[in-house]
């Protein structure tokens, strides 16, 4: 026998199990009093909005900055979306024709990275018809002579640079282009 009554102090030290379970129903309804305390619903629901509009803006900062997001990525019609609005915005002609000679030439950037055939017919066609459109606008610009000479100048570059992928065959010499590929 063990008159030692040290040895029988861990075994009463230890809480009864009504004891624990009383606790922990006095904790969870204390931590449910300090979470029943609800904020109101514009301040619940911001954070997943805010995420959700993270997210859309990430993913059409990337569709829109990126030569990579082409009409085979699904980012694509975010893309175009993008540009749609912004060819809206421009109101001057100047700004028009340059918005269009930028989107001729992320066409053509666009084209350097796609390998399908049927999808390369639709870019050269869209950047040939963005070159026209900015050489419309061009054409228009009578009032600014030095203008339109500068926006002419940089069409006939974009056509130069990109001429293998989009097929054309420009002529050494500039006197002997045609109109339509190099603008005066």
């Amino acid at each position: 026998m063990n008159r030692n009554p040290l040895n029988n102090l861990d075994k009463a030290a230890e809480p009864r199990e009504a004891f624990k379970d009383a606790l922990w129903l006095r904790l969870d309804a204390a931590l449910e009093e300090v979470h029943m305390h609800k904020r109101p619903w514009y301040v619940r629901f911001a954070m997943p909005v805010a995420a959700v509009v993270g997210v859309l803006g990430g993913a059409g900062t990337y569709a829109y900055a990126s030569p990579s997001v082409t009409p085979a990525s699904s980012l694509y019609p975010v893309k175009t979306g993008i540009e749609w609005m912004e060819g809206h915005l421009h109101r001057s002609t100047k700004a028009e024709a340059v918005f269009h000679q930028r989107m001729a030439e992320r066409r053509a950037a666009e084209l350097e990275r796609v390998h399908q055939p049927e999808i390369e017919a639709v870019l050269r066609a869209r950047v040939i018809e963005r070159l026209d459109l900015s050489q419309e606008r061009c054409d228009s610009l009578d009032d600014h002579p030095e203008v339109r000479d500068r926006l002419n100048e940089r069409a006939a570059e974009v056509r130069i640079k990109h001429q293998d992928v989009l097929q054309l065959d420009l002529p050494m010499n500039p006197q002997d282009a045609p109109p339509e590929l190099l603008p005066l």
